[in-house]
């Protein structure tokens, strides 16, 4: 098992964080943030990780 604060921790470019969700995955690595919840790569929202957070979070500035 792997907890993160957020998706958005494990890189800021949505291509390598959606390769290396999958390559988690592939090892049989459970992703988990308190924020966020179990993070699966299928259920990756790219744009999330772009404004800083998932769409029920709000963000700095928010």
């Amino acid at each position: 098992m792997l907890l993160i604060k957020r998706v958005d921790r494990l890189s800021l470019y949505p291509g390598k964080t959606l390769g290396l969700l999958r390559e988690l995955e592939r090892l049989g690595i459970q992703i988990f943030s308190p924020l966020e919840g179990q993070i699966h790569s299928d259920s990756f929202k790219p744009f999330a990780v772009i404004r800083g957070g998932a769409p029920d979070v709000k963000g700095p500035g928010s």
